[in-house]
């Protein structure tokens, strides 16, 4: 039931399925960093004031907080697709797409976005785009419907956000940018951000409780290439499922 004029859509699987799909440790390692980090989505989207949390998730796989938001679709573009189109078809005036798997989307990156859609969708339809390291992004906040954004994209290749960017201007929105960030899809992600120094308090306590869930991984070069193919979760929106 909405209760507030925001929702935003949290694409995840469970903890365990997501470990299934990504390897950044031991199995139990990797279920013990995806499951805090479901967990610290759900509770950054609850506090936020004035939204309603929506997890997409598959049919089986009930999340402990949010409302439950069934995927449905054949194709990953299908699921945001209708994702999208059934939270306005609620009533909600602002819809942002969210993943499980970057970190440094935090609460404050989030206040941020939402006032930032406002101030573009103030004179109609507004966007924001929080643009991935990998060419995708990790966040797409919209004002109205635009099916157009989810058919026929490259899902996995670094051309999603630029795509993106470009299909909202020919559809007449005013599209704002966030920061850039990461996501996780592989240990050598998982190194790169837990040997990182970040200034934010927020970001801080998470990278010291996912230090004390898994030992360090050491790589001779961390690698920039993302994307990891049979995803149902947003994977910074690039990673489509085996049918995209």
């Amino acid at each position: 039931m909405r209760r507030n004029d925001t929702a935003v859509v949290l694409f995840t699987l469970s903890a365990e399925a997501e470990g299934r799909r990504k390897v950044l440790g031991t199995g139990a390692q990797t279920t013990a960093v995806f499951s805090r980090l479901i967990e610290r989505a759900q509770e950054v989207c609850e506090s936020l004031p004035g939204v309603d949390l929506l997890v997409a998730s598959p049919a089986g796989q009930v999340p402990a907080r949010g409302t439950h938001f069934p995927q449905r679709g054949a194709t990953f573009g299908q699921s945001l697709e209708f994702s999208v189109r059934d939270a306005f078809a609620r009533g909600y005036r602002r819809v942002l797409l969210l993943g499980n798997d970057a970190p440094e989307v935090t609460r404050s990156y989030l206040v941020e976005a939402l006032a930032r859609l406002d101030r573009a969708g103030a004179a109609g339809k507004g966007a924001v785009l929080g643009p991935a390291r990998d060419g995708g992004y990790a966040l797409l906040g919209l004002t109205r419907d635009c099916e157009e954004l989810f058919r026929r994209m490259p899902w996995g290749s670094s051309a999603v956000g630029r795509l993106t960017a470009e299909r909202l201007e020919r559809a007449g929105f005013a599209t704002a940018t966030m920061p850039v960030v990461g996501d996780l899809d592989d240990a050598r992600d998982l190194a790169r951000l837990l040997a990182r120094r970040t200034e934010s308090a927020e970001l801080a306590e998470l990278l010291a409780r996912l230090r004390r869930l898994i030992k360090p991984i050491h790589h001779d070069e961390p690698s920039l290439t993302f994307g990891a193919a049979g995803s149902r979760s947003l994977a910074s929106l690039r990673a489509p499922p085996a049918a995209a």
